[in-house]
């Protein structure tokens, strides 16, 4: 009994091979023309870098961490002297490119942190209740917030600074920052949930040896399967359950650069004409395939779009969850210098700029050893 995998990032690569290694035929159809979805390693310059997903958060126990063990993919981490919890060494300059000293750059952290945690106490009653983070800001204590710290901080403050305006100014970048970490603004970000990841504990690891490697692994093994087929440039736009057939039928179209569909007789799935399986009409690189069962992989934005309709609809629930759930965007802007003038003890450089929409977060891909060129990875979102 075949089953369709619509989507050939990582949920759908494994659901994949999963299937395949319990001996049931599979066919993978992902729109694109490569397979790793958010997952994209790229190489500039000589040296790889991620343009998708970077982390694993939470490593222990965590599937990711296993793949990463399998296919030998190096992972890095950034502790303090006890060992046991995670801190990121970062360095930060403001508009005039002074650096900022470390005394006050922990001050502000360190005052954010303990406003969210009263913040919460007291903006969210209930369990159930919810503001954003900027809504917070504004009814408890924002202001009030940096009056503190410009008192705590007084004479350290640059002598050429006005004080309330340095201090927004840093202020502003660590809510950069926040944003960054979740892929909204502070008018999005959920005050209760802000910083919730996941479940697994263990703090955070790098992908240092880079996250396609990973994909690189479980494509190979499925390439290689005698139940898995793979078919990149197949877009689909729509999934239909026959009444009483006990099957599903897939509807999409084939880029025109992609490779046909045909497939051995033995890898075929049957459709309801006789033709080989999956094979697209050649008139209008149209496709229909038909199987016992369909997993569905796609990003929540091509679900939210309607890209693909269902027949019958989905149930209320699934689509109630499809409206209500959002998601982000991050943009990646890799930068090559030639030279390392920030040094290589620093994980994050971060900027605090002359207005809020200044890129604020840069990686130094140097710290973890993965690159011998002076490489940034600049974070907008």
């Amino acid at each position: 009994m075949t089953c369709i995998i619509i989507g050939g990032g990582l949920s759908g690569l494994i659901a994949a091979l999963r299937l395949a290694d319990e001996n049931r035929p599979v066919v993978l159809l992902e729109a694109r023309q490569r397979l790793g979805g958010r997952i994209h390693t790229v190489v500039e310059c000589g040296s790889s870098v991620d343009l998708g997903a970077s982390w694993i958060h939470g490593w222990d126990g965590n599937p990711l961490t296993s793949l990463a063990e399998q296919f030998g993919v190096a992972l890095s981490a950034v502790q303090r002297a006890d060992g046991v919890s995670f801190e990121a060494p970062r360095i930060a300059y403001d508009a005039d490119g002074r650096r900022v000293p470390d005394a006050i750059a922990d001050a502000v952290d360190v005052q954010l942190e303990r406003w969210k945690l009263a913040a919460t106490t007291d903006a969210l009653p209930t369990p159930e209740s919810d503001i954003s983070i900027r809504e917070a800001l504004r009814t408890h204590g924002g202001t009030a917030l940096l009056d503190a710290l410009r008192s705590q901080l007084g004479a350290q403050l640059p002598s050429t600074a006005e004080p309330r305006g340095y201090l927004e100014r840093l202020f502003d970048y660590k809510l950069a920052a926040w944003e960054g970490w979740n892929a909204g603004t502070v008018e999005q970000i959920s005050l209760r949930y802000y910083g919730e990841f996941g479940s697994h504990p263990g703090g955070d690891r790098h992908v240092t040896g880079g996250y396609g490697a990973i994909v690189a692994g479980l494509v190979a093994q499925l390439r290689r399967h005698p139940h898995a087929t793979l078919l990149t440039g197949h877009v689909v736009d729509h999934v239909e359950c026959v009444p009483g057939s006990g099957t599903v039928v897939v509807h999409g179209s084939r880029l025109v650069d992609a490779p046909a569909a045909a497939e051995p007789a033995e890898h075929a799935v049957p459709r309801r004409s006789p033709n080989p399986a999956a094979s697209p009409a050649p008139s209008t690189n149209r496709f229909t395939v038909q199987a016992a069962a369909a997993i569905v992989t796609v990003p929540l934005g091509v679900l939210k779009a309607g890209s693909i309709t269902f027949s019958p609809p989905l149930p209320a629930p699934k689509t109630l969850a499809i409206e209500r759930l959002g998601y982000g965007a991050i943009e990646k802007v890799v930068l090559v210098f030639n030279e390392h003038f920030w040094g290589m003890d620093h994980e994050w450089i971060t900027f605090a700029g002359n207005v809020s929409t200044d890129m604020s977060l840069y990686l130094n891909m140097s710290f973890y050893r993965r690159t011998p060129l002076p490489l940034l990875v600049g974070f907008a979102s």
